[in-house]
């Protein structure tokens, strides 16, 4: 079960800093490995790019340019947002929580050879309500390609799923058991 719930964010973590680069296709549980993952497969696969540019500009408009991965000190590799509108790049330790964990659903979603199973735990987490549906219609291609199961408390991303209704199990707690 990959979750968004403990997807490490803070100012150090893996996600933010630059690492060491290496083919890496899937994305960890932990999701820390997000820049090799982008780097191999936003440089690698042009269907996957046009994914991730086309879900980034759903979400941030005509604004956002595109992914870059310029070389650091040390066989590292780093991780920026081109944006039209700044001077500069915006680098990975930049980012809003909310925008490194859309990369991550997006990572694990449009991966080209996915696990059988994707498993994401409240992937509405941190997220702008706004994005939810771009989630949804990423999550109904993966069903093509795998199978998808969410676990969710949000009504809001339930109703993301607009021409393709998931398939829904609601579990109610009642005396102490589920």
């Amino acid at each position: 079960l990959w979750s968004l719930l403990s997807l490490d964010t803070a100012d150090e973590s893996k996600l933010r800093l630059p690492p060491v680069t290496r083919f890496e296709p899937h994305l960890a549980r932990d999701g820390q490995n997000l820049v090799n993952v982008l780097h191999t497969l936003y440089t690698g696969d042009r269907t996957f790019q046009t994914t991730v540019d086309d879900a980034m500009r759903a979400a941030f408009g005509t604004d956002y340019e595109s992914l870059v991965f310029p070389p650091a000190a040390d066989q590292r590799v780093q991780m920026r947002l081109r944006w039209r509108s700044l001077r500069r790049e915006q680098s990975a330790a930049e980012l809003s929580d909310g925008t490194l964990r859309f990369l991550c659903l997006i990572a694990a979603l449009a991966d080209p050879k996915p696990a059988p199973l994707i498993a994401i735990d409240e992937p509405e987490t941190g997220l702008h309500p706004a994005m939810m549906p771009l989630v949804a219609e990423l999550a109904v291609e993966a069903s093509r390609r795998a199978q998808v199961v969410f676990t969710t408390h949000s009504d809001t991303f339930l109703d993301a799923f607009r021409e393709t209704r998931p398939t829904t199990t609601v579990a109610r707690w009642d005396d102490g058991q589920t």
